[in-house]
């Protein structure tokens, strides 16, 4: 079993625009964990549209999408990332990743 994350103990880069966040369109089950840990407000949930669902891939992610409403995460506003990995610890999918901004 992974070690619990305390998350109170994870800390935030110092400047924001260097990270990318990248959700997983295949794992994300949209229960909103990364909006409400999120210190800088990247993420939103919304319904996938009709071009969104369709890069789900494989008949049981689409399933599962749909029992969720269609619902999943988006990082609307990425340049605001400062690195702090909350969202990943807190993700229950694990459909989280953030990675240095490749230029």
């Amino acid at each position: 079993m992974p070690k619990k994350i305390n998350l109170a103990e994870l800390t935030c880069d110092d400047t924001s625009g260097q990270w990318e966040v990248r959700i997983d369109r295949n794992r994300c089950e949209g229960k909103e964990d990364c909006v409400k840990v999120c210190p800088e407000a990247v993420f939103e949930v919304r319904r996938l549209t009709d071009a969104e669902f369709a890069g789900v891939t494989g008949w049981f992610n689409r399933f599962r999408v749909r029992v969720h409403g269609r619902r999943q995460a988006f990082a609307v506003r990425q340049s605001d990332c400062r690195n702090c990995r909350r969202c990943v610890a807190a993700c229950p999918e694990s459909a989280i990743t953030v990675l240095p901004l490749v230029p």
